[in-house]
């Protein structure tokens, strides 16, 4: 994209994702991510999503709405984006690339952190790290965020072990970090990404998030297609018969399976997301499940 076309897909973005973020996503955030040192804070509004253990009822009575005690922990939150521009990031089918679809979550996510107090921040990395934004609590950061998802160039393969320990040197406060990647890689690759994010789950809050697009899913049409392997450059005709077709989805079942099984016995529950779906509802489940709310 032009730096035009990335201005205005940012502009667009933030016209949408605005309209998405629903009082659900901002209270199932701002529940899981409580600390346990808080301080009353205030009373406020409640949102869909908070602690109902929380509510104020004699605010409650009085206002005819509900209101919640607003408890602040002693710190405040990093939420740190963390995305593979790995090239097989860059593919796309329909409307969307993966990167774009990442861009998307950013925004929604960005919003509703912004919305408690938190602070937004980014690292974008490959083989080494290509660029790290500081986390601040500003909109100006949200999207510089959304906007480097868009404009990065993406290259290479995802190094995990090297964006531990960039970050593990960075970060000195308890932060929450969402890594956001395709995860198609082999599982030897998998198992030891799985064992970075495992450690840096020790003192942070860590959350995978695997983004595939709709083709990657399903496969595309019955036919004969030329095929591009995006990180080594390699072209293959494929024919893509009914049973070749059973094949790759039995395949690919078997692989988001192993992925999510591999982090699961690393401590870290992976968020599967395939573009064009309603992400707003799927992670405002995983943070209430989270939370303990539901």
């Amino acid at each position: 994209m032009t730096r035009d076309e990335i201005i205005k897909k940012v502009r667009d973005i933030r016209i949408q994702t605005s309209k998405k973020v629903s009082s659900s996503l901002i209270g199932s955030y701002h529940s899981v991510f409580r600390g346990q040192g808080m301080s009353f804070s205030e009373i406020r509004k409640y949102y869909a999503g908070d602690d109902v253990r929380f509510i104020s009822w004699t605010s409650t009575a009085k206002n005819r709405k509900l209101y919640v005690k607003d408890y602040k922990e002693d710190r405040s939150l990093n939420l740190i984006f963390a995305v593979d521009c790995s090239k097989t990031m860059e593919f796309w089918s329909r409307d969307i690339t993966k990167m774009e679809y990442a861009a998307e979550i950013i925004a929604s996510l960005s919003f509703a952190a912004l919305k408690v107090g938190d602070r937004i921040g980014g690292v974008f990395f490959n083989e080494t790290v290509e660029e790290y934004i500081k986390p601040v609590s500003s909109f100006r950061a949200a999207l510089s965020a959304i906007d480097r998802t868009l404009s990065i160039q993406t290259k290479g393969k995802a190094d995990y072990s090297l964006v531990e320990n960039f970050l593990r040197g960075i970060l000195k406060d308890t932060s929450a970090i969402i890594f956001f990647s395709d995860f198609l890689m082999n599982p030897d690759i998998i198992l030891n990404s799985a064992k970075s994010l495992q450690r840096l789950n020790v003192k942070h809050h860590v959350i995978p998030v695997m983004i595939l697009d709709a083709v990657e899913i399903s496969g595309p049409f019955l036919g004969a297609y030329r095929v591009l392997d995006p990180e080594s450059g390699k072209v293959r005709n494929v024919l893509f018969s009914e049973k070749n077709m059973f094949l790759y989805k039995k395949r690919i079942e078997e692989h988001i399976s192993t992925v999510k099984k591999i982090f699961s016995q690393h401590g870290l529950e992976i968020i599967t997301v395939v573009s064009g779906e309603d992400y707003v509802k799927k992670f405002s489940l995983y943070f209430k499940k989270k939370s303990g709310n539901i």
